[in-house]
């Protein structure tokens, strides 16, 4: 925490703060496994759309309007993350004085009122909200609105898509011919899955965006 001089120790020589989510202190990239399983579950919550939900629209001028529209979404979302990763969230306050009243011994300099230090980046943030890991950078009055605007898109991308998909689900099920024919529409779905298959992956994807749900 951001205190007055006699409250904490003074940081080890050694250490340095990180620059932001994606780089150390020395400028080089790091990133923690946290953002690799996130991009990784993301990328494959926008694949399933494109590959299972998406072909299963009959009309293809709706078809490519949802899939142009949702490119646009998860354009909105990517450019969030790397937004919000991306800022270096520290207090920028380089002021003599203390009329803030805030001092912090571990960046031994004066910081705003509001302000907190993180020991995990190892800096006092304008602001402080939380460390979030899924973007290995603090969250504060910088990056704020940015997250925010992270988690509103993909929460209603995910909610949306597991509606969708366990409709979807619940089709395929009930009709099992008109599935069948379906997938064997070479255009809608060249990888002629079997309707078995096409089960397990609806499912799998809708365990994919109930995990992806309770993370956000």
């Amino acid at each position: 925490v951001a205190v007055r001089p006699s409250v904490l120790e003074t940081r080890p020589a050694a250490m340095a703060p990180r620059v932001n989510g994606f780089r150390d202190a020395d400028g080089r990239l790091s990133m923690n496994a946290h953002q690799w399983l996130g991009m990784g579950a993301y990328a494959s919550l926008v694949l399933g759309f494109y590959l299972l939900q998406a072909p299963a629209v009959e009309d293809s001028t709706t078809r490519l309007a949802l899939e142009i529209c949702y490119g646009a979404i998860a354009l909105v979302a990517a450019c969030a993350f790397v937004k919000a990763a991306a800022v270096d969230p520290a207090d920028d306050d380089d002021d003599d004085d203390d009329e803030a009243g805030l001092f912090c011994q571990l960046c031994d300099r004066n910081v705003h009122a509001g302000s907190k230090h993180c020991r995990a980046c190892d800096k006092c943030v304008a602001h402080f909200d939380h460390h979030c890991k899924w973007l290995n950078n603090c969250v504060g009055a910088r990056n704020y609105h940015s997250f925010f605007a992270l988690v509103a898109v993909v929460l209603w991308q995910v909610c949306g898509q597991m509606c969708a998909g366990a409709w979807l689900l619940a089709w395929v099920t009930r009709n099992p011919a008109d599935a069948d024919a379906l997938l064997d529409d070479d255009d809608r779905f060249p990888s002629h899955l079997t309707r078995l298959e096409f089960q397990a992956a609806l499912a799998a994807y809708l365990l994919l965006c109930v995990c992806l749900a309770y993370l956000v």
